[in-house]
């Protein structure tokens, strides 16, 4: 994730699993945990975790062949300590 002036960002991996199979339009929910692996910027050092919820809407033709774009919407909840100067 990175700021809006792009000097910002915090690094993460995440593992989650379907919750269930979705509905008839295309939209699925999903869950699961956030761990941050470094920052940058006023993020450097940042260390947690977080759990989320999430669902993704429909696959669509991606821009260029063998590509696809999803769009999903998340919702964090979690600590995050900030290292001090």
């Amino acid at each position: 994730m990175t700021t809006p002036d792009g000097k910002d960002s915090i690094a993460g991996t995440y593992s989650g699993q379907n919750d269930n199979a979705g509905d008839a339009y295309g939209f699925g929910p999903f869950s699961g945990k956030w761990t941050v692996t470094g920052g940058i910027g006023k993020f450097n050092r940042t260390q947690g975790s977080a759990s989320f919820t999430a669902v993704a809407g429909p696959f669509t033709a991606g821009p260029s062949p063998n590509t696809f774009v999803l769009m999903a919407f998340y919702s964090f909840q979690g600590q995050l300590a900030l290292a001090e100067d």
